[in-house]
């Protein structure tokens, strides 16, 4: 069960930073009337990396609290909050609030590493166990977000193009819903299970 969540959760990490690389330039654009604030299409891959980065934490921090076994990653917490810190303010004088970004997902490299290598442990999985029978389906919406990132830098660096943004949105969803047909089938009747169940009571 951890493992089917697990890689529901990452896929629609996956999913949603296609959408941060297709649609926070039009969106930006449309919201606030201002095109040049809109920083650049590196910033939405820095931010949909920190999604990506900060969803994979939060699943295996799941581990750590079903076990008890807090202490250490309280201080790895106090760490990785001194690094995210001082990363931002090394990094932001150079790179802006792509900066920002930036330090902020090298500072919680040291979360991610410890929990990739001990948490798994504690549902008796290894790291590998538990990547492996979702890698195919990560590395395609992880292609999928990838060539949308080469595409709209090279085609529609205003943001202009919202039918293209639409076709590729359209599109990444649908390989979400044919790569996971099984579990959101099955979500779907829970759902529709306990909605009969509601109203015969």
């Amino acid at each position: 069960s951890f493992q089917r969540y697990t890689r529901l959760v990452m896929s629609l990490a996956l999913l949603g930073g296609t959408f941060v690389i297709v649609l926070n330039h039009p969106f930006v654009n449309l919201w606030t009337k201002k095109p040049e604030l809109y920083d650049s299409i590196g910033f939405d891959a820095l931010l949909a990396s920190y999604i990506l980065q900060h969803a994979w934490n939060h699943c295996l921090g799941f581990c750590t609290i079903l076990a008890k076994k807090i202490r250490t990653l309280g201080w790895i917490a106090v760490l990785d909050m001194l690094l995210n810190i001082g990363m931002c303010i090394a990094l932001a004088p150079k790179m802006g609030v792509k900066g920002v970004l930036a330090g902020s997902i090298i500072g919680s490299f040291v979360t991610m590493i410890y929990l990739t290598l001990v948490a798994p442990r504690y549902v008796s999985l290894t790291a590998g166990s538990l990547i492996k029978p979702s890698l195919g389906r990560w590395l395609a919406l992880g292609i999928c977000a990838a060539l949308a990132f080469i595409c709209l830098r090279s085609i529609d660096p205003a943001g202009q193009n919202l039918w293209l943004r639409g076709v590729i949105c359209v599109l990444a969803s649908g390989l979400f819903v044919v790569l996971h047909r099984d579990d959101l089938q099955e979500f779907w009747l829970r759902a529709k299970r306990f909605r009969i169940a509601k109203s015969n009571a």
